[in-house]
Parts: C-alpha cells; sequence; structure tokens
C-alpha cells in the first residue's frame, strides 16, 4: 500500500538515524501489522549490527587521534554557500527572455505563405524526382555501398572479439569444472 511505503521510509530513515519514530509513525505501526514487522526487524538488525561490530571493532594508531583533532580545530578554507543558484538564475533569464519574446510579438502580423514547391501540372514527375535528388545531392548506389561496408567493419571485429574470448571462457570452464575424461580440451 502507498501509505505504508511512506511510513516504511519513514520508519527506515528514523532506524538509520537512531532516533526515535515520530508520533504519526508510531500511530501507523501499532495499526499496521506489516509496518510493525517492518519495524521489528529493523531493531532487530540494528541490535544484532550493533553487536556483531563490537567483535571486529579494531584500535587505531594513537597518531590517528590527535591528526583527526587538528583538522577539526583547524580553521574551513571551504567556499561558503552560495546565496544565488547559477541554474535558478539562467531558468529566470529564460523565462523573462521568452516572456519578453512573447510579448513583442504579440503584435506582429504572420508571414505571407510562401508557395510550396511541387510538380508543375506540365512536369513530369521522374523529372522531379531528379531534380529533388539533384538538389539534395544524395549520394549514389557504389558510395551507400562502400559506406555500409566501412560501418560494418568494426561492427564485425567486434562479433570476432566476442566470439573468441567467449570460446576461451568455455574452454577454461570446461578444463576448471569438467572431470578429465568429460572435457572436449585436450
Amino acid at each position: 500500500m502507498l501509505i505504508c511505503w511512506f511510513y516504511r521510509r519513514m520508519i527506515s530513515a528514523s532506524l538509520d538515524a537512531d532516533h526515535a519514530l515520530p508520533r504519526r509513525a508510531q500511530d501507523h505501526v501499532a495499526r499496521c501489522p506489516s509496518c510493525r514487522d517492518f519495524y521489528e526487524t529493523g531493531l532487530r538488525m540494528g541490535e544484532q549490527l550493533a553487536a556483531s561490530a563490537n567483535h571486529e571493532r579494531v584500535s587505531s594508531p594513537p597518531f590517528l587521534q590527535g591528526r583527526i583533532v587538528a583538522a577539526l580545530n583547524r580553521p574551513c578554507k571551504c567556499p561558503r554557500a552560495m546565496l544565488w543558484r547559477p541554474a535558478w538564475t539562467a531558468t529566470a533569464l529564460a523565462v523573462a527572455l521568452v516572456a519578453l519574446t512573447a510579448w513583442f510579438m504579440r503584435d506582429q502580423s504572420p508571414l505571407p505563405p510562401q508557395p510550396q514547391p511541387g510538380v508543375a501540372s506540365g512536369q513530369s514527375p521522374i523529372l522531379t524526382a531528379e531534380l529533388f535528388a539533384a538538389a539534395a545531392s544524395l549520394p549514389g548506389e557504389d558510395t551507400l555501398l562502400e559506406w555500409g561496408q566501412k560501418l560494418g567493419q568494426p561492427l564485425e571485429t567486434e562479433l570476432k572479439s566476442v566470439l573468441q574470448d567467449a570460446r576461451k571462457a568455455l574452454a577454461g570452464l570446461a578444463q576448471n569444472f569438467l572431470p578429465d575424461g568429460l572435457s572436449p580440451i585436450p
């Protein structure tokens, strides 16, 4: 349920921060058995992690504590937070530019329609197609075939490499995991 999803996020955040659950989440956990199980599982996991962390704890070198304290006492040379954000400024300028352009364009008359090129009544459609091809300067069939072969070369090389790697991987698996009598590799 969607409401449980929100409460579980709230429960997870509280457990991660080691804070008490907010009152709303406590009320929901009291009413919802699924979220109650989620909360109790999270509590048990946290306790188990804390207990296992004590066994894994190692002592730090003696000089490390002094370095950390000295680093904390040094004045911060980091830049202060900027009061203005460049992204917000750019967005505001873009919106202002669009609004200004729309305001100037509101009184402009529309452009007259331009005649569209097409087949004239006395013109052959084949001639028109040839004119269009010449105007667009389309490459010929031989050029297109040559381009196709050149574009396919890296793909062929990559496919050969993949097949070679797959064969090596299968040979290694067969050699390491199959009994000697069943291995196809001599």
